[in-house]
């Protein structure tokens, strides 16, 4: 999840949003081709161990996101403006959590795998909130009129600067009280933020609400940190948190709206993508609420599990079957793309 679907699904948006951003074309066509392939094989690489030396494999799967990062780097660097560039760097370090990983699949470095993944899920986090402090109240003015989102570009760099460093704290200290703290208050200036963009509209506005969730989610996350760290939770739970309910719901919700603007249709998701939307809350739910039930047995907790795990898995079976056709024919509006 954290290199592969999640990566792809940030490519996607960067290499759109970039372009928008700068007005110069991201990478497309023969090159796009490119970058799609060398992710494709570096999902299915791994089941082929037998057949594929290790180092090919590692090889491969490594070069997708420094790849990425490339492809921004020349499109941003023309348009010289630094708040857009700082995805580049980001994009890099996540590569090296990837590195890590593997380099302890490959026996050459103890403990890396677990770093390398806490280190790319932190740079994931800073990342939807960079990139949800510009969407989310970008979306909500463009969808309820009237709404004036109270933007605080202070408290959007404070709450990312508390998470950069958190970051940095976990991975040279991961068992470190100040993280649970770092956490916590990280969810502290979220909660600000999100309330400042808060119209009790979005709650009747599918692509709006399923954001809201997601970024929510992200919050319940980074607030479990503290208790998590005193030995009150289980890791898990905070783990669940934000991957199943914040990133599940960020990029379905992402997906769901960016595809529809994209290729020219009413930003209105159809009735099924709408229950998908709830099936993916449902399915975070599910495996976080067990987690904090002080009673909760372990048959209690692995049915969690597995109900989030069905539950994540129909949302986006619902999402593909829904946006397939959509994505595969040509522009509602009859404009390139």
């Amino acid at each position: 999840m954290v290199f592969g679907y999640t990566a792809a699904v940030f490519a996607g948006f960067l290499l759109t949003a970039v372009r928008n951003w700068t007005g110069r074309e991201t990478w497309r066509g023969g090159r796009l081709a490119f970058l799609a392939v060398v992710w494709l094989l570096g999902r299915i690489l791994p089941f082929l161990s037998g057949w594929v030396p290790d180092g090919t494999v590692t090889a491969i799967d490594l070069l997708f996101l420094p790849l990425l990062a490339v492809s921004l780097a020349g499109p941003l660097l023309a348009d010289g403006k630094a708040r857009n560039l700082v995805v580049v760097p980001l994009l890099f370090l996540w590569g090296g959590g990837n590195l890590l990983f593997h380099l302890e699949r490959l026996g050459i470095v103890a403990g890396g795998s677990g770093r390398g993944l806490a280190c790319a899920l932190d740079l994931i986090v800073l990342m939807i909130v960079i990139i949800g402090g510009r969407v989310i109240p970008f979306f909500t003015e463009r969808a309820i009129s009237g709404a004036l989102p109270h933007r605080r570009p202070w408290l959007d760099r404070m709450a990312q600067g508390v998470l950069f460093l958190l970051l940095v704290v976990r991975f040279f200290f991961p068992e470190a009280i100040v993280v649970g703290v770092g956490g916590a208050l990280a969810a502290l200036l979220l909660t600000v933020q999100l309330s400042g963009w808060h119209d009790r509209r979005v709650w009747s506005i599918p692509l709006l609400r399923v954001l809201y969730l997601g970024y929510g989610w992200i919050v319940v996350g980074l607030f479990l940190s503290l208790p998590v760290s005193l030995g009150w939770v289980e890791r898990l739970a905070a783990l669940h948190a934000i991957t199943a309910g914040g990133i599940g719901g960020m990029t379905l919700g992402m997906m769901a709206r960016v595809s529809l603007g994209h290729t020219g249709r009413p930003l209105q998701p159809a009735p099924r993508v709408s229950v998908a939307f709830i099936l993916i809350n449902g399915a975070a739910l599910a495996r976080v609420v067990p987690l904090l039930l002080p009673a909760a047995n372990e048959t209690l907790r692995l049915g969690g599990v597995t109900v989030g795990s069905i539950l994540w898995c129909l949302a986006f079976l619902l999402f593909a079957l829904e946006y397939t056709p959509i994505l595969l024919r040509p522009r509602a509006d009859g404009k390139p793309g």
